[in-house]
């Protein structure tokens, strides 16, 4: 369980390691040990937090692209941008990264640059 735009992952290897730990429990109470059974473990990791990866690993590719520059630039300028950022990288906050308003907030900074905005 790593975090695609941290590189950490103590926080979803620990949710992971109780979830798994339930089902194997589970399974070895109930003398179920197939792939059928233990397949609940990935259906519950995801249910628990795997939604929280997918909009992480879109962050790490747009951090990692050839807008990288830019993208600093653009959250050089605008302090709610710096927060959001600051508050998915920071895995003890528990938040995911908001795609949806970084890519508002840079849109709206691009813009205040382009008709010289205040």
């Amino acid at each position: 369980m790593v975090n695609p735009l941290t590189g950490g992952g103590i926080h979803y290897a620990m949710k992971a390691g109780k979830t798994a730990a339930h089902v194997l429990s589970n399974a070895l109470a109930e003398d179920r040990l197939d792939a059928e059974y233990l397949a609940l473990y990935q259906k519950l990791w995801q249910a628990d937090f795997g939604y929280e990866i997918k909009p992480l690993i879109l962050a790490q590719k747009v951090f990692t692209s050839p807008f990288t520059n830019v993208l600093f630039e653009i959250g050089n300028r605008d302090l709610k941008i710096q927060q959001v950022v600051s508050d998915a990288l920071s895995e003890a906050s528990g938040t995911s990264i908001d795609v949806k308003l970084l890519a508002a907030r840079s849109l709206a900074v691009i813009l205040k640059s382009a008709f010289r905005l205040p």
